[in-house]
């Protein structure tokens, strides 16, 4: 999370897999992670969006473009949509 980026509602982790798959598995542990050591004042959750080999995950992501409140995990890249 960037300096001087502060969250005004829930964070979304989107994973391009699945439920159980290794992209969503890794998102849940970085969702953990953000909410044991309080790195933020939200809630964090983890949205599947598998499929086209990530391709959906990414659509679905562009359609977020501005928000500020997403994050994904596809084909082992991370991307903050802002």
């Amino acid at each position: 999370m960037g300096m001087g980026w502060k969250p005004t509602r829930e964070l979304e982790i989107v994973a391009g897999t699945p439920p159980g798959g290794g992209l969503d598995r890794s998102a849940r542990a970085l969702a953990r992670a953000i909410e044991a050591n309080k790195l933020i004042d939200v809630p964090v959750k983890v949205v599947n969006v598998g499929g086209d080999g990530g391709r959906k995950a990414w659509i679905h992501m562009d359609g977020l473009a501005g928000e500020g409140m997403s994050s994904a995990s596809v084909r082992r890249t991370w991307r903050r949509i802002i």
